[in-house]
């Protein structure tokens, strides 16, 4: 369960959804939705997880068990109130027990809209600079031919890798992919790494 949320925040519909999960990009819990709501409220209890709610994102203070339930049992509407779960700062210790994850082989990819230039960018983020060019020569090859002007490099002092994680430093890369398909992955708090960076002890 940690796992499912480790790099970020997700909508608590996606555990409750018949993926199980898989919707942010990970391996099945196998709960029943008895047991779901049960470890939910047990991970809760521990202080591994949290609950944000409504428009402004707000912690929730309190919870309880009909109310993870119906939180499970959301499904999106843009503009609507959502509840989402998230690694504490603790569920991120204990996460990090066991996954033993290499921070500086972390890739954050992202895609969405960027108000001052009026149109969808790519945003890649990485702590190694070295592997950071490697993906990118290797997955977006057009990368090269993209008029500079649109291409911009700059450093995170420190960066906020998750609401739990913070790294010292990190390169960040922002272009505007003239072969950009249709992106399915919005502009959020959602990572997808390449490579795996991280195992199981």
């Amino acid at each position: 369960m940690l796992e499912i949320m480790a790099e970020g925040f997700i909508p608590a519909g996606w555990l409750g959804s018949d993926d199980r999960g898989q919707g942010a990009n990970k391996q099945p819990h196998g709960l029943s939705q008895d047991e779901l709501v049960e470890t939910v409220l047990e991970l809760w209890q521990q202080g591994l997880i949290s609950f944000l709610a409504g428009h402004d994102i707000t912690e929730c203070e309190t919870i309880s068990t009909e109310e993870i339930r119906n939180a499970l049992a959301e499904k999106f509407r843009p503009g609507k109130s959502r509840t989402y779960v998230c690694l504490t700062s603790e569920g991120g210790r204990v996460w990090e027990a066991f996954a033993a994850p290499r921070w500086d082989e972390y890739i954050s990819e992202l895609w969405g809209p960027d108000e001052s230039l009026g149109q969808d960018v790519t945003e890649l983020i990485c702590a190694n600079l070295e592997l950071l060019q490697r993906y990118l020569k290797f997955n977006y090859p057009s990368l090269s031919q993209i008029d500079p002007s649109r291409v911009w490099w700059d450093i995170l002092e420190p960066w906020e890798v998750t609401n739990w994680k913070t790294l010292p430093k990190a390169h960040r890369v922002r272009f505007v992919d003239p072969d950009d398909g249709v992106k399915m992955i919005s502009l959020s708090p959602q990572f997808i790494s390449r490579p795996r960076w991280y195992r199981w002890d």
